[in-house]
């Protein structure tokens, strides 16, 4: 069994590439629009990728 990853970008590059080059694309638009928003990737029922001020 493979590894939970522990940073967003590891997920991310576990990704199918349709799913990997939308979540880059996502993970874009919020940098530069909200810069000061930081990221965490929390584990339940779904993974989910929370951003946070």
């Amino acid at each position: 069994m493979s590894e939970k990853p522990t940073t967003l970008d590891e997920y991310v590059d576990g990704l199918p590439p349709r799913a990997r080059e939308r979540m880059i694309g996502l993970r874009t638009l919020a940098r530069s629009t909200a810069p000061e928003l930081s990221e965490a990737l929390k584990w339940g029922p779904r993974r989910t990728c929370i951003l946070t001020a």
